[in-house]
């Protein structure tokens, strides 16, 4: 191979990673006539959340725990992410044709982050 067509090839290969990441960095519309699929994490320190339709995200959420949140167990840190998902995004997912409503609404707790779990739910219906 030359280095004509080597310098080519990986010209090529660099133009098609860069359209790839604008592609999956590039927000689509939400479309409440389909399904939501809301991903979170709270890996200790922070909690994040992204909504994606067909693979692609709608828009992104960070938050940076506050002491108190921290010490909170992995459990109620991961309820306070989707908390924090629902109540950002309850617009969207209140009229998706694909909202899913379960009997853990009803669930009786005394745990803080369940309860505020419950109240989001509840918040959808």
């Amino acid at each position: 191979m030359s280095i004509y067509n080597l310098c080519r090839c990986l010209s090529t290969a660099v133009r098609q990673l860069k359209q790839r990441l604008i592609d999956f960095t590039t927000l689509q519309v939400p479309d409440t006539t389909k399904l939501f699929e809301l991903y979170t994490d709270a890996p200790g320190y922070a909690i994040g959340a992204v909504p994606e339709q067909d693979g692609k995200p709608i828009s992104f959420v960070r938050q940076v725990m506050n002491p108190t949140q921290q010490r909170y167990s992995i459990y109620d840190q991961e309820l306070l992410a989707l908390v924090t998902a629902l109540d950002t995004w309850s617009h969207l997912l209140r009229f998706s044709k694909g909202a899913r409503r379960n009997s853990f609404a009803t669930t009786q707790t005394t745990q803080p982050a369940v309860r505020n779990f419950t109240f989001a739910v509840q918040a959808l219906q």
